[in-house]
């Protein structure tokens, strides 16, 4: 018997997770929010959330400006989701002249996947059980 012992061991909720979560989605993706992107000096490109409060990020190039968008978008859902409250409901949809999609250089699409969802939840785990975190 081990020394620690918890409610559920984290790998099968994981994998417990997962497998309802991936039958739901599909593709993986549980929620996906869209960021007006702006760039307002040559040094800086600036992602804004338009359904999250305005919130924003930014890089010094389009890729480093996406990925902290991501992060940014992991954050918040997580706090959301850790205070309990639902995910509030894109509301915003960019106007696009292109018939494939929105336009890239003004919008970026931002998903939140069952894998940033469960990292999220893997942390609150750590966090009301450190001795897992140093197990695992």
């Amino acid at each position: 018997m081990s020394k620690f012992e918890f409610p559920v061991p984290y790998k099968a909720l994981e994998r417990g997770v997962r497998r309802f979560l991936t039958q739901v989605t599909g593709d993986g993706v549980l929620i996906s929010y869209i960021a007006k992107v702006t760039h307002p000096s040559e040094r800086v490109y600036v992602a804004t959330f338009p359904d999250l409060e305005e919130r924003n990020t930014w890089g010094k190039n389009k890729q480093e400006m996406s990925h902290n968008a991501h992060l940014l978008l992991t954050e918040l859902l997580g706090v959301i989701l850790e205070q309990g409250k639902a995910l509030p409901k894109p509301k915003y949809k960019p106007h696009s002249t292109h018939s494939k999609g929105i336009d890239s250089r003004r919008f970026i699409e931002v998903p939140y996947t069952i894998d940033d969802c469960l990292q999220e939840a893997r942390m609150d785990y750590i966090s009301r059980y450190p001795e897992y975190g140093k197990r695992h």
